[in-house]
């Protein structure tokens, strides 16, 4: 059987959000159909998912531009990411990412190209670029995915933003959501769950309570007032005084965060990066995050997979992945409210995800179902 090669081009391979999504569609691909081969814009990311990659026997091509190249030579980046494609036979092209998405717009019509929107641009370039840079690079993008087939948007409420931004464009837009890996982020046995507790969080007691916060210490992901409100409930002893608030990330708020935290070091606990984030999740009894905007909103989906309670700002993207379900949305607070947020984490409190809803968000969010549906999308050229 002929194999259909798919070239997947992307900016670099750190260990984010939209690279965990690329690996967990490459790992759930069907490989006796289709041969994935990854091309980096810029170079290798020693401590990314490169080696990862490389072991699963993917091929990866570095074309090492810098950002300015990939800025003003988009068509000349895009000729050569042209000659890589038709050396391995491949006319469908799949891009990850602002500048991977300016370069694939520039190919010729004869490829098959693919986008997938990761986020709400506007709001995910103003909060990361600032305004007038953020303006610039979401205009950019919007003008240049007019030309490309189709854009995938990873929930219902981007691939509307995406319809929206491309008005009376012949480019398709269908929804694909993530998919997560089901047997990673998965719940323990309730005693198992005790042991990996007492191992992760030694210093809280079976009375004391765990809130975990997964993603980047940035102003789109506000852990300031998260900190603000679990402080609060600390001060006005609403909760044990052992609870721990426990922040997975790294971020340009790290020093704010820090010192948010000053004399509370034991229960406020800024972890940095970490790799085991599903051992974390299956030791708390919540996740709360107070993001801004959100085009997926990945650590969220992989607390519910591991039936663990989502505490988060009222985005239609987390009504979206929690399947409208009326507990879980008791849970959600209005964005920058902190006085909502500590109402909606003392709810979090002894909550459980019932085991029917916890089998239904394994289906809809499974990476073999996204598996499936992104090779439909191939197979349709």
């Amino acid at each position: 059987m002929t194999k259909t090669p798919i070239i997947y081009v992307i900016n670099a391979l750190p260990k984010l959000g939209p690279v965990h999504v690329l690996e967990s569609l490459i790992r759930a691909i069907d490989r006796r159909t289709f041969t994935p081969i990854i091309i980096c814009l810029r170079g290798k990311d020693p401590k990314g998912y490169d080696e990862v990659f490389a072991q699963m026997g993917i091929s990866i091509h570095y074309l090492n531009r810098s950002f300015v190249e990939l800025e003003l030579m988009t068509s000349t980046v895009a000729r050569q990411v042209m000659r890589l494609a038709d050396q391995h036979g491949a006319n469908i092209v799949h891009a990850h990412g602002y500048h991977p998405d300016l370069v694939v717009s520039h190919l010729p019509k004869r490829f098959a190209r693919i986008s997938t929107q990761h986020n709400i641009s506007r709001a995910d370039f103003t909060f990361g670029k600032g305004k007038w840079l953020g303006r610039y690079m979401d205009t950019r993008l919007w003008s240049r995915l007019k030309h490309v087939d189709t854009v995938v948007g990873i929930t219902d409420h981007v691939a509307g933003y995406c319809i929206d931004r491309l008005g009376n464009s012949s480019t398709s837009v269908v929804t694909i959501l993530n998919g997560i890996d089901t047997a990673t982020f998965c719940p323990l046995p309730d005693e198992e769950r005790m042991i990996l507790r007492r191992q992760l969080f030694p210093s809280v007691t079976p009375q004391g309570l765990v809130w975990i916060v997964c993603g980047s210490l940035s102003k789109l992901k506000d852990p300031l007032l998260i900190i603000r409100a679990f402080v609060y409930l600390l001060s006005v002893e609403a909760i044990p005084r052992d609870s721990v608030l426990a922040l997975i990330g790294q971020g340009e708020l790290e020093g704010e965060c820090r010192n948010a935290a000053l004399g509370l070091e034991q229960q406020v606990q800024i972890l940095g990066f970490k790799t085991n984030v599903a051992d974390y999740l299956k030791a708390a009894d919540a996740l709360v995050t107070a993001s801004h905007s959100e085009g997926f909103g990945l650590n969220v989906a992989e607390a519910l997979l591991t039936q663990v309670p989502v505490v988060a700002t009222d985005l239609p993207v987390y009504r979206e992945l929690m399947l409208h379900d009326p507990a879980l949305l008791e849970l959600l607070y209005p964005i920058g409210d902190a006085k909502a947020l500590a109402k909606a984490l003392l709810a979090s409190r002894n909550m459980k995800i019932p085991l029917e809803l916890h089998q239904k968000l394994r289906e809809h969010l499974s990476q073999e179902r996204m598996a499936k549906q992104y090779e439909a999308l191939y197979q349709q050229y």
